[in-house]
């Protein structure tokens, strides 16, 4: 097969499906005959085969991976037997006919088709039972690769890196130029990204996972074992460690080289590559088929372990290099003194050794524009990247101090790790056209990428280094659909979990179309990604990610303990970095809108509440006593804590109801519930809300009340999430509608804080003409406002557009009432949940000035007076239902009635020196006012005679105001 020429999957030769329905039809006796002619009439195993490294150490691990492959192909799934999947299965088929030796020698030649041929134990001489999902889960992250690669971001990568390498020639210090981390939580990409990048530049990929974790088959790439062995191998301190990493790389290079100089000899017949991302494309085919990769990166190993034990011999000579480099150190007081010493480096102490790698790659980079027609003249030739690097955070033994006093003793203890090493050693290629990448799933920037005051490099701290913030731009809502027709969608159509998977990284939709599984086996997955451990009592961090993904959680800034614990989700339960400041000391992470995962998560804590129904308030108080929490916005956490915990009640009531059984389907969270229902579910007083009556369009009693004119409209939000400031219109809540997401405004959003969309229809598309929203401000003020002047008024946000366009999805009244498309009624709803509980108290028509409720809903208005009910007649007013809640205590919300008060008082309580003061006798509190922390009309004034007054009702009543 031409190596320069990939085939896609399902290429091959014309195939006889006759043939393989007879093969169903045979018994095993007739089988051994027939099997070679099937096997000839199939797709070539070698374009099959996802798994491109194979483990040479575990012949089973490698056969098994195989059949997952073959048994996933339309055609050789119909032939082979399923049964193997189970891994106990297939162990005693290899130990009954002794096929290690026999694995072993296809892993080196790739020849499986013979290997098959002759053995028809392993097809499906009669019709079996569809395979067992839970070994198929195994290998979802190997078929996953299968997808075609989507978007951008493997081009934006390259663009990034040369852009890096330009620096080259702009500051005098180069140190680290070519060398730069790709930091990003799991299920974005990564490997992904650069297996794609490494099609048109010429690429090293290692991978040092550790073996521990595809024991399962669950995670892939596989791990390069050889390389992993020869890195992490223990030595004897730092010199040893250089020493084996040069020797290693030019092994690398020197080897590659001849495979191409090999290449271009062969069957090519000195034919050139056009150009060099023709060569890179083969490099990148070659290394993928028939286990070349491992058996390269073994040659390369076994090279490289013979030249480091050859220059054992010559180690007296290294010790004397190092002890004169050490020797200039002499008067270096401090690295960070005004007049440092140069650090220490591998061209210093290991001249030979370096030089002899430079040449290698001086070598390989000779050979790979001698193989081309023309250079490109890109600024990077060539790609190494360690996918797994935070593998290399590991200890470095007797490492080469890098602070020395006047006597050449050590004055700094920091350690230094092997990845530190690995860098400083790379950095004899500063000067070449050759760009380095650590991948990590981990976000420890003080091991990968870390800040100047954090660096264990002399260099980095005398500020002699180019330090590049690690790249954090992976793929994100770019699944092939996009963009979507904002009018093709049911409710139906959107709470199907292949439709929840299109948003957010890449890695569910990728594994739904290429797997067998079924939703719940996806949302189990998701689960698992969240909660690795899936323990009953799930740890801070798993509950933190859970409730912060759900309920958007804010983190005190430059909190070392907020910062560890956001690094700990990054690394471990699917938190996202957006970006790290060039510095590397600030990293922006938090949770972006991904339906499917809230479904987890929704899922996750339904679970855990059975248990622990206070487990969500208990938390955020834990997290706010421990400083972790910005709480500038308490009360708008506290909302969204209680309306999500109601829109899980009421979903789970629902479908409950529909349903008569505690079977628990997948996706019912995404699936939405009445606005009715979540209504009942959140608030004790929802029938005096579902009273309501339009206050803006007149005074006609014959108006609907919201429960008739919004009682069966479905609102659909299983998270909240941050918008922009075009978050608050009408076409924003309908993008939110989609995602199963409730807004969270910008900061300072006029007169709006979070908007939950509304579906009014559920007889159509869920288009934009269908779509309203609870438009929700939160208050935390110790006395309550006046309910008529706090009411939000559509128009002052612009929500609705103001010429709508009707569509044919679905035309006709809203309701039997005059309401039409073109005017949707939506609710104001005002949480002002800082006020202290006093009494109970509903008030349904307008409230006198005085009077101040706990709860008030409008009614029809007596007259129009305000700025909405003065609107010309010409001119299109939407209905508004105004509610009022005036505290944050069990007679008005559900939750609170269930979990109890004190935890949501501690994070609504606004700190005032007198309310607070330990003690609360009249004295007393009249000698603290006195000491003028805050000035008022009486006591802090008792120095001044003044005319005129104010009482103290006026005085209490502008407080009010404020």
């Amino acid at each position: 097969m031409d190596q320069g020429k990939r085939k896609s999957p399902g290429e091959g030769p014309a195939r006889p499906h006759d043939g393989m329905h007879q093969v169903k039809r045979l018994r095993q006796p007739d089988l051994e005959s027939v099997a070679p002619e099937v096997i000839r009439s199939l797709p070539p195993i070698a374009n099959l085969i996802s798994c491109t490294s194979l483990p040479r150490t575990d012949a089973l691990r490698s056969l098994s991976l195989i059949v997952v492959d073959l048994l996933h192909d339309k055609d050789w799934g119909g032939v082979l037997d399923s049964r193997l999947l189970d891994l106990i299965r297939l162990r005693q088929v290899v130990k009954d006919h002794d096929l290690i030796p026999a694995i072993e020698e296809c892993i080196d030649t790739g020849k499986w088709e013979e290997f098959f041929e002759k053995r028809p134990y392993f097809f499906n001489p009669d019709k079996l039972s569809p395979p067992s999902k839970d070994i198929l889960s195994r290998f979802w992250p190997s078929q996953a690769w299968k997808v075609e690669y989507k978007g951008d971001r493997a081009q934006l990568l390259f663009e990034t890196i040369c852009e890096m390498m330009e620096h080259r020639g702009e500051k005098t210090h180069t140190a680290y130029v070519n060398i730069a981390a790709i930091l990003q939580s799991s299920g974005y990409g990564k490997s992904r990204m650069v297996d794609e990048h490494a099609k048109f530049v010429f690429t090293f990929p290692f991978n040092l996972r550790s073996p521990n974790e595809t024991k399962s088959g669950a995670a892939f790439p596989l791990p390069d074992e050889t390389v992993r062995e020869y890195f992490l191998l223990p030595r004897s301190g730092e010199l040893d460690v250089r020493i084996a990493f040069l020797a290693f790389f030019a092994e690398l290079f020197n080897s590659a080289a001849s495979l191409l100089q090999d290449h271009l000899s062969g069957p090519r017949g000195g034919n050139k590559f056009k150009k060099l991302s023709e060569v890179a494309l083969w490099w990148h085919d070659y290394l993928s088929l028939d286990a070349n990769r491992q058996q390269f990166y073994a040659s390369v190993v076994g090279s490289a372990k013979r030249l480091v034990e050859q220059e054992r011999g010559n180690r007296s000579r290294v010790g004397v290099a190092r002890e004169s480099s050490l020797m200039g150190s002499a008067s270096n007081v401090s690295a960070r003194s005004q007049n440092p010493v140069p650090p220490l480096q591998s061209e210093d102490v290991l001249p030979d050794e370096s030089k002899a790698a430079r040449t290698a790659f001086s070598h390989l980079l000779k050979t790979l524009l001698g193989a081309v027609l023309y250079d490109e003249l890109d600024p990077v030739k060539v790609i190494i990247y360690f996918d797994e690097a935070h593998e290399l955070a590991t200890t470095v033994p007797d490492p080469v101090p890098i602070l020395l006093d006047a006597n050449q003793r050590p004055l700094d203890d920091t350690e230094r790790l092997l990845v530190d090493v690995l860098c400083s050693t790379l950095d004899v290629f500063m000067m070449n056209p050759m760009m380095i990448l650590l991948l990590s799933t981990t976000s420890s920037f003080d091991k990968l990428a870390p800040s100047r005051v954090m660096a264990r490099s002399a260099r980095m701290i005398q500020g002699k280094t180019i330090d590049h913030a690690p790249i954090t731009e992976l793929p994100f809502d770019c699944h092939p659909s996009f963009p979507l027709d904002d009018d093709a969608y049911t409710l139906a159509d959107i709470s199907k979990l292949e439709f929840l998977s299109r948003f957010g990284r890449p890695l569910f939709w990728s594994l739904m179309g290429h797997s067998a599984m079924g939703d719940a086996e996806v949302i189990a997955f998701a689960k698992r990604k969240l909660d690795p451990t899936g323990s009953r009592k799930p740890s801070i961090e798993v509950q933190t990610a859970v409730i912060d993904l759900l309920m958007m959680l804010d983190y005190t800034p430059l909190h070392t303990g907020a910062d560890l614990l956001q690094q700990e989700l990054v690394a471990g339960h699917m938190r996202t970095v957006a970006s790290v400041t060039q510095d590397r000391r600030i990293a922006y992470t938090g949770y972006p809108s991904e339906p499917l995962l809230a479904e987890a998560a929704s899922s996750l804590l339904e679970q855990w509440r059975k248990d622990t129904p206070e487990i969500v308030i208990r938390l955020i108080s834990e997290h706010h006593s421990n400083g972790l929490l910005d709480l500038g916005d308490a009360g708008e956490l506290v909302a969204r804590i209680l309306l999500t915990l109601g829109y899980q009640e009421a979903c789970r009531k629902e479908f409950l109801d529909s349903s008569g059984s505690q079977d628990n389907p997948t996706t019912y969270f995404s699936r939405g519930c009445k606005l009715k229902t979540f209504l009942e579910c959140t608030f004790v007083n929802a029938s005096l809300m579902l009273a309501a009556k339009p206050d803006n369009i007149g005074n006609d009693s014959a108006l609907p009340s919201l429960e008739s004119a919004l009682g069966n409209a479905v609102v659909r939000f299983t998270h909240f999430s941050k918008w922009d400031k075009r978050g608050s219109s009408h076409f924003d809540a309908h993008s939110a509608f989609l995602r199963g997401t409730a807004i969270i405004c910008k900061t300072n959003q006029k007169k709006v804080d979070l908007i939950i969309p509304i579906l009014v229809r559920t007889d159509g598309k869920a288009c934009p003409h269908v779509i309203t929203a609870l438009l929700i401000q939160v208050k935390r003020r110790m006395r309550r406002g006046s309910p008529s002047t706090l009411a939000i008024d559509e128009a002052d946000i612009k929500f609705f557009p103001k010429e709508p366009a009707l569509c044919q999805c679905c035309p006709g009244p809203l309701t039997s009432s005059s309401l039409t498309i073109l005017t949707l009624p939506y609710i104001s709803l005002v949480l002002d949940l800082g006020v202290e509980h006093t009494r109970r108290y509903v008030h349904l028509a307008s409230p006198p000035r005085k009077t101040k409720p706990e709860l008030y809903v409008s009614s029809a208005p007596q007259s129009l007076t305000t700025r909405s009910r003065s609107a010309p007649q010409n001119q299109r007013v939407h209905p508004r239902y105004a509610i009022y809640v005036g505290t944050c205590s069990p007679t008005q919300f559900h939750e609170i009635d269930r979990t109890g008060q004190e935890g949501y008082r501690k994070l609504l309580r606004l700190g005032h020196a007198f309310r607070d003061h330990p003690r609360q006798g009249r004295a007393h509190l009249r000698a603290v006012k006195e000491l003028s922390l805050s000035r008022g009309y009486k006591e802090n004034e008792q120095w001044l005679k003044r005319k005129g007054m104010p009482t103290e009702s006026d005085s209490e009543e502008d407080s009010d105001a404020r």
